[in-house]
């Protein structure tokens, strides 16, 4: 009897070790150079556009980016996408490839994205009764100053923020139908977004790439954006992600497909390091054999 309440005690020990492994707080992630994700990438686009390919981030480099009078040491990630698409463009359907590159740069203290410059490209043919082709660019620069933050490493569930960015935006569209002079548009912007982050649950998400347990983490933006991050610290980033126009109309759906990430994070990561929860384990064994050795000297 005695070694079956030591015994269930160790196991509770054990437990309670890989249970601070299992739900540890998010700490700040540690990113290198050389660190990617690629995804699967279904997203739309306000002509009417629907876009499926995949998308590659990289951490391609450190670089110092000064917006306004803000200096900040960023994370430089290179963006580089494919993929079909089908829309309607002025009332005509419209299909064939879409191409991406960019950049965004992290700042390393808030992770916030200071600057992106991103560059989207369609070509394909459009039904005007006949297939003529078509080839339509976006080219979009957006710098964003974080004015505050309080949406602090490390968090867990529950936990929340808010961080204010002073935001600059140019849009560039140049579209050229076959048969029809080009049209070119730009659109600037300048504003406040507010934005507000909660930690709202742990769920375990399957992708291609595996199982990942995860943090949820909701992102929403005062313009409407609303972010679901699914956000794991195996990977370093979000193995699943929704974004929709509030919560309702849904913008674009990314799904892990594979990653490379060097883990060099601290222990609060993931709870307890593998040193750490092998000592209750180690306990456990230790008292187990302790009544197992009184109960045979009771005999």
């Amino acid at each position: 009897m005695r070694v079956c309440l030591v015994f269930a005690l160790a196991v509770m020990v054990v437990l309670s070790g890989l249970a601070g492994f299992a739900a540890g707080q998010v700490a700040l992630p540690s990113y290198e150079e050389g660190n990617s994700w690629v995804y699967s990438a279904d997203m739309t686009y306000s002509p009417g556009f629907v876009l499926n390919g995949t998308l590659e981030m990289r951490i391609a480099d450190t670089e110092t980016v000064s917006v306004g009078s803000t200096v900040y040491d960023t994370l430089r990630n290179e963006i580089i996408g494919s993929g079909t698409f089908i829309g309607v463009f002025e009332g005509h359907n419209v299909s064939g490839n879409w191409t991406m590159v960019g950049l965004e740069n992290w700042d390393v203290v808030s992770l916030e994205v200071v600057r992106s410059e991103t560059t989207l490209v369609f070509r394909g043919l459009i039904d005007v009764g006949v297939p003529l082709s078509f080839y339509l660019s976006l080219q979009n620069t957006t710098l964003s100053d974080v004015v505050q933050d309080t949406w602090q490493h490390p968090y867990d569930v529950g936990d929340s923020g808010n961080v204010t960015l002073a935001r600059t935006s140019n849009e560039t569209m140049l579209v050229e139908i076959e048969g029809s002079a080009p049209i070119y548009s730009s659109t600037d912007w300048t504003g406040s977004v507010a934005v507000t982050y909660s930690c709202v649950d742990y769920a375990e998400i399957t992708v291609q790439a595996g199982v990942f347990q995860t943090h949820h983490i909701l992102r929403t933006e005062s313009n409407g954006l609303v972010e679901d991050n699914y956000y794991s610290d195996e990977v370093g980033a979000g193995v699943r992600i929704d974004r929709s126009i509030g919560g309702v109309v849904p913008v674009g759906e990314w799904e892990l497909l594979s990653y490379t990430y060097f883990e060099s994070q601290s222990s609060d990561d993931k709870g307890l390091p593998l040193l750490y929860w092998l000592i209750p384990v180690t306990i456990a064994i230790l008292l187990i054999l302790a009544a197992l050795y009184i109960e045979r000297r009771r005999k």
